[in-house]
């Protein structure tokens, strides 16, 4: 832009001051006068000049510069002149007003100073009443603790005394007892006598005792060793011949080749072994009852029963490669299982325990043979732990004990799994088979002639049982007499021990006063206690109090001295107000002065440089000439164009207007432009839309938090004033305060407890870091009381609420409950508890309940009183 420098002043924004003819900072209106320059400045202020090399070259641009040069050249010396003189007159005024303020803040500053002084002074004095305060507290809170001190060895002298003459009446009891029993006991020295003697006679009747159970022990000797070895041995000649070995023979035959030509072979070449090898199973077993034989065949494999026993391994390994490897043999199994004179396995329960689920026999009673056969099939199947039993057995397979896993019923075979996981058992059930191997007829002449024989050495071994019945009854008999020395022994020794362990009571009861007795409070001295703490308490008391009273007065002069100053201060700014406000108008127009002048001396220096380069400009577009030149080359246009800048300006704006409405060369951009201002106006609307369902959910939600907030606040404040005053009659101090991080952060909310259990200590969160789990426990239950006022129920029930509390605080918790809960128009209160403390506060609305219940009550009626008819 080109404009004159008394114009780009006033466009700047600077003021005119009035009556000066010039511009001036200091106000905003009024007329420019001094020169044919003001014009142009007052156009150059409101109207935009463009540049006159902005864009047009020939005799427009001429005319730009024409304009430009009598504007700058003819106007450029008078303002700067009439600015300078304003600036200085200014900075006179300025300094004078400047020293005349300078002792007027002076003064103003010495009051405050003196103000501030008794500011200080209150404020110290404030600090130290409050200091006063708050020891004086502590000094009041020191009463209060000596009081409860007082009232809890007062309680505590009480309850020793009570507990002392209980303890004495429990004493004159025991000592009563004691006098009874010597009294039925008569001599000690004699009882002891007596017992010596019991024992005497009870060692002979054992001296006796032994020589008949050593002389039983002899019969028992020979019946084990010599009679029942020689029946055992006839038996298994009886069961041989039973099994008709020929026929099974025959079987091996017909169905096991191989195992028939291997026993043939067996029988011939015994020699070559060192042990007894058995030839296979269905020859050496027999099964007394055909019944059972579809039992044993649906336990032992068919491969078991073909097999042979050796009593060694080595025998075993001898005889499969002579049959095997060398002779080429067929099907030949064997196993191996140790010399045996009798049977090594037992069954886990005997069978007198599972006849109550129909069960009569195990499968090994089923079946006769070698010991070394039997133990082999009991050690690979467990023929001594599988039961037989009737049809109903199969119902009680859930309550079987988890080591039966097979039994038999008549006609299926049960198999039970039970889960090691779950621990269900499942049942497989299958239907009894027939395979014809082991039931074959027996010799029954032979067989008469080993029963024969069986039945003589039946009646020898009734003969030496007869005997030994005979010496089992005198056994009896000296341990009848045995025992009824021992009744009457166990009877003096427990007269005697009744008598020592009553002396023993009367002993420890005796030591129980006395330790009572020494720890009795004296009332007399624990009151003189209390007066003489109490006296330098309230002596400390009135020392604090007359620290307290100075304080207030040295306040009270401060206060007089501060309100004094202020009045005064007041009065000096109402006096110097108007100058102090002039001051700084003036010195805020000496400033704007100041920085007027520089703005118009830099706005001079611009316009000076741009002058000089358009001059230059316009010199090199018309052949550096100028119109004042015969041979300026453009002087017929350059006559022709106005001789104002605001025509000059106007011309070249309509020729500008002309440029920008001639048609555009891509029509498509118009319309893109139109389509982006719908949506940016539906954007735009949906945008306010939002806006506005925002603020309409913003207002609901602060009418909601406005109606909620005061409620809740309201609600905590209720439980703090209960839990407060609870606290505070147990000689302790709690607060109950409600807290968030912000104010709709509804998550944060909570609720905080504060404690003090001691008068050194402060206010302080419930933690479990900071408070012990007995003073957790007594805020938690106070707190739980002050719940309580709240609501209005029927009923209420708490668990254990004295557990982990120190004696002292239950006996407080518990007094407090019963107080709360006995009061009329309360609920009814269930109070459970495992234990409570001896001589607890009672009312007559309470009804103690006691549980009686374990393993040792055998009837739950048994305290119910009988109701005669």
């Amino acid at each position: 832009m080109v404009r004159g420098a008394e114009g780009e002043a006033f466009a700047a924004g600077e003021e005119h001051q009035p009556g000066c003819g010039r511009y001036c900072p200091g106000a905003r209106t009024g007329s420019p006068v001094g020169g044919p320059g003001g014009a142009a400045a007052v156009d150059a202020g409101t109207r935009r000049v463009p540049a006159a090399d902005s864009r047009v070259y020939g005799p427009e641009g001429l005319v730009g510069v024409r304009g430009a040069v009598f504007a700058i050249l003819g106007h450029a010396e008078g303002p700067k002149a009439g600015k300078k003189r304003c600036t200085e007159e200014k900075e006179q005024q300025y300094n004078q007003f400047k020293q005349e303020m300078e002792a007027i803040l002076a003064r103003k500053k010495e009051l405050e100073t003196s103000k501030a002084k008794q500011v200080a002074i209150g404020q110290r004095s404030t600090d130290e009443i409050n200091s006063l305060e708050e020891k004086t507290e502590r000094l009041e809170d020191a009463i209060s603790k000596q009081k409860r001190e007082l009232m809890d060895a007062l309680a505590k002298a009480d309850e020793r005394k009570t507990e002392l003459d209980e303890a004495k009446v429990m004493l004159a009891a025991f000592v009563q007892d004691c006098a009874d029993s010597a009294t039925a006991l008569g001599s000690e020295d004699q009882v002891r006598q007596e017992i010596s003697a019991l024992d005497g006679k009870e060692a002979k009747i054992r001296a006796d005792n032994d020589l008949l159970m050593g002389r039983r022990q002899e019969l028992n000797q020979k019946i084990d060793t010599e009679l029942k070895p020689e029946m055992m041995s006839i038996e298994r000649s009886i069961e041989t011949i039973e099994n008709v070995a020929s026929n099974k023979l025959r079987i091996l035959q017909t169905r096991f080749e191989g195992t028939y030509k291997a026993v043939l072979w067996l029988r011939e070449h015994k020699h070559l072994f060192q042990g007894k090898i058995y030839e296979p199973m269905i020859l050496e077993l027999n099964v007394p009852a055909l019944e059972n034989v579809q039992f044993l065949e649906n336990t032992i494999g068919v491969r078991d029963l073909i097999a042979f026993t050796c009593e060694s391994t080595q025998d075993m390994n001898l005889f499969l490669r002579k049959t095997r490897e060398e002779l080429r043999i067929d099907g030949v199994n064997a196993i191996q299982s140790d010399p045996a004179d009798k049977l090594h396995y037992t069954a886990r329960h005997p069978i007198g325990s599972l006849k109550r689920f129909g069960f009569h026999t195990y499968l090994i009673d089923m079946v006769q043979g070698p010991y070394p056969v039997l133990n082999g099939l009991c050690k690979l199947y467990g023929l001594h732990n599988i039961p037989v039993g009737g049809a109903d057995s199969a119902k009680y397979v859930s309550a079987l004990p988890d080591e039966i896993g097979l039994f038999f019923t008549p006609s299926h075979r049960f198999q039970v799994s039970k889960s090691r996981y779950t621990g269900e058992k499942s049942t497989r059930s299958d239907a009894l088979r027939t395979l014809n191997l082991l039931n074959r007829s027996t010799d029954h002449a032979l067989l008469a002639q080993k029963r024969q024989e069986h039945q003589r050495l039946v009646r020898e071994c009734d003969k030496i049982r007869n005997q030994r019945g005979q010496i089992e009854n005198s056994i009896k008999e000296l341990q009848e007499r045995c025992a009824g020395l021992r009744e009457q022994k166990r009877d003096l020794q427990e007269q005697l021990s009744k008598y020592q362990q009553t002396k023993m009571k009367v002993k420890r009861q005796e030591q129980k006063c006395k330790e009572l007795t020494a720890r009795l409070v004296n009332v007399d001295e624990e009151k003189v206690k209390f007066e003489r703490s109490c006296h330098t308490i309230i002596e400390q008391l009135l020392d604090q109090q007359r620290r307290k009273v100075a304080a207030l007065e040295r306040y009270a002069a401060a206060s007089r001295e501060h309100d004094l100053l202020e009045q005064r201060i007041r009065l000096f700014e109402e006096r110097n107000n108007d100058r102090e406000a002039n001051f700084r108008l003036l010195e805020d127009a000496y400033q704007s002065a100041k920085k007027t002048l520089a703005n118009v001396e830099k706005k001079l220096a611009e316009v000076k440089a741009k002058s000089s380069e358009k001059n230059s400009t316009a010199r090199a577009l018309c052949a550096n000439k100028t119109p004042d030149k015969p041979d300026f080359p453009y002087r017929k246009e350059f006559a022709e164009l106005p001789d104002t800048i605001e025509l000059v300006e106007a011309h070249l704006e309509e020729l500008r207007v002309r440029f920008e409405c001639l048609p555009q060369a891509n029509e498509s951009v118009a319309d893109e432009y139109a389509q982006k201002k719908r949506q940016l106006e539906q954007l735009r609307a949906g945008v306010a839309c939002s806006e506005q369902t925002v603020a309409t959910l913003e207002q609901q939600m602060a009418a909601l938090h406005d109606r909620w907030y005061p409620e809740i606040q309201s609600v905590v404040q209720c439980i703090n004033g209960k839990f407060s005053h609870f606290m505070s009659s147990m000689g302790f101090a709690g607060e109950v305060e409600l807290i968030r991080q912000g104010e709709r952060d509804y998550d944060e909310y909570g609720i905080r407890i504060y404690v003090k259990y001691r008068n050194e200590e402060k206010l302080s969160a419930l933690d479990r870091k900071l408070q012990s789990g007995g003073e957790r426990a007594v805020a938690i239950a106070i707190y739980t009381l002050s719940l309580q006022h709240m609501t209005q129920v029927p009923f209420r029930c708490v668990d254990e609420i004295n557990q982990g509390m120190d004696p002292t605080n239950e006996r407080k918790v518990f007094n407090m409950l019963v107080e709360e809960t006995c009061r009329t128009g309360q609920s009814q209160y269930f109070f459970v508890t495992p234990k409570l403390l001896p001589r607890l506060k009672c009312n007559a609305k309470m009804n103690v309940i006691v549980v009686h219940n374990g393993k040792y009550i055998a009837n739950p009626d048994v305290f119910i009183p009988d109701v005669k008819p």
